[in-house]
């Protein structure tokens, strides 16, 4: 099929549900892939699928190249759409240059090295070394298949990792990061008779990933409702908490944010008037960065409670101190970009992301995400926030999901090639630099340290968000480069 192969092999794999952590039907398409023709081919307990292709004529004893990119896709949908991500395929189109899911993400994180791996394996006049191509597993929920690799079933010492962009920007670093998962204990309150409900909704922001557009000014949904519902505090409203929920994931930046206040029937228009003013505060202050931004009120009733994880017809709210909690915790906690790197200029090098909150029985459960660009500053930010948020009504405190900086080498011969094969392909210098994401090329490189790694791949933009998108011409390009790169290691 050649460099077209890659957009072939694209559409297949998404006609196959891959959420984070299901990955077996993609596995299993991988499996009888190899096997049909005839490559070696080994799958872990994770679904991390391991495809070997001998080197073409004259190369089946050069050192061997391995290729890497994970199978998994963040799974998001615009609201009103329903989708199953875990039986229904992806509906693709094709916008101008474009290719996009309808009302979903696309997948492209990481489907595109997938896509080019296949089609590489499956090309029969390609001109390379031995391949080694690594498909890992539940890469967007903490890295964890890499994390399970096997180092002695990899010969290979020089690494071509997919999952990285803009074209002709070429990685050699990445943050180190973890989640902090903590709790405000909660008891259920009796209603006051009377009462009456309203839910508040933040919808429209641009979201997006966690590392790499932390540094880009958009607004997170839980940090603005809790600026609302803070600025109803400091009025002194006679309003309590119900219900929070908002965020899909910790590497995500929320779109949308919903609560659900409960009030005596006297003061509902008040508050809601003072609602709306501190709402066009909020968005006069970020309309530069989100224009899209939307603030809601509608009117709510007992049986919506259940939609914030209580059962139905729950009479009971959270009481005043729990609510103040929590007001204080999300307000004074930082987020977004905290610090910029010394090496690679406007990079961010430390930051942190409200992720997910839910109210559940008991408790609202609140992750946050940490990224730094070195393990010290890791540890000192976990640390401090730690601190911060027991000192702050947080409880039950505890990491998860942590994986190590990926700190640059000086001198990559692997880097040294790809830049020149881009210059000679391209006419243009490209970039090299780290980013702010965590990227599985920091625990391969912490599994097998002398690994040369460099990370690559095509335009696409907006990942972890339904308005997704992959550059089709830069898909094809960037396999076209890939394949030069390999052809030019035999030699």
């Amino acid at each position: 099929m050649g460099k077209q192969g890659c957009l072939h092999f694209f559409e297949v794999i998404s006609g196959i549900p891959r959420a984070s952590g299901h990955e077996e039907a993609v596995a299993d398409y991988l499996m009888s892939f190899a096997a049909e023709r005839e490559l070696w081919r080994y799958r872990d307990s994770l679904h991390n699928v391991y495809i070997r292709k001998p080197g073409g004529a004259g190369a089946e004893n050069l050192p061997p190249v391995v290729l890497q990119g994970h199978t998994d896709m963040v799974c998001a949908a615009e609201p009103g759409v329903r989708h199953d991500f875990l039986t229904e395929p992806l509906d693709l189109y094709v916008e101008g240059d474009r290719l996009r899911a309808r009302g979903t993400t696309l997948g492209a994180d990481n489907g595109v090295a997938v896509a080019s791996m296949l089609a590489l394996l499956d090309d029969s006049e390609c001109v390379h070394p031995p391949l080694e191509c690594l498909f890992t597993a539940q890469e967007e929920i903490g890295l964890k298949g890499a994390a399970i690799l096997d180092p002695n079933l990899i010969a290979g010492r020089r690494l071509i990792n997919l999952d990285a962009c803009p074209e002709g920007t070429f990685l050699i670093g990445a943050a180190g990061g973890v989640n902090l998962h903590m709790e405000v204990s909660t008891f259920r309150q009796v209603l006051p008779p009377g009462s009456k409900f309203f839910h508040v909704d933040i919808l429209g922001l641009q979201g997006g990933h966690s590392g790499s557009d932390i540094g880009k000014e958009r607004a997170n949904a839980i940090k603005l409702m809790a600026m609302l519902l803070a600025a109803l505090k400091r009025e002194k409203l006679d309003f309590t908490l119900a219900g929070i929920s908002g965020g899909s994931a910790p590497n995500v930046i929320p779109r949308e944010c919903t609560a659900a206040l409960c009030l005596p029937a006297a003061a509902s228009e008040q508050t809601r008037a003072a609602l709306e003013t501190a709402a066009a505060d909020v968005k006069t202050m970020f309309a530069p960065w989100e224009p899209g931004l939307r603030i809601e009120t509608r009117d709510g009733s007992l049986p919506d409670i259940a939609g914030f994880g209580l059962p139905d017809g729950a009479g009971a709210i959270l009481p005043d101190g729990a609510a103040e909690r929590l007001i204080n915790l999300l307000n004074l906690l930082p987020t977004g970009r905290l610090r910029l790197s010394a090496a690679f200029p406007d990079l961010v090098a430390l930051s942190l992301n409200h992720g997910v909150i839910r109210t559940k029985l008991g408790a609202v459960e609140l992750t946050v995400s940490l990224r730094a660009d070195t393990e010290l500053a890791l540890k000192t930010l976990a640390a401090d926030i730690t601190q911060m948020a027991a000192r702050l009504g947080g409880e039950n405190i505890r990491p998860a999901d942590a994986y190590p900086a990926w700190t640059p080498k000086p001198g990559s011969a692997l880097c040294a090639l790809m830049c020149e094969t881009f210059r000679d392909l391209r006419g243009r210098e490209p970039v090299v630099q780290a980013v702010h994401a965590g990227l599985e090329c920091s625990v391969i490189a912490a599994l097998i340290p002398d690994m040369d790694i460099v990370a690559t791949g095509p335009d696409m933009g907006l990942y972890h968000t339904p308005d997704e998108w992959l550059d089709v011409r830069s898909f094809v390009r960037t396999q076209e480069y890939v394949t030069e790169v390999l052809r030019r290691l035999t030699l």
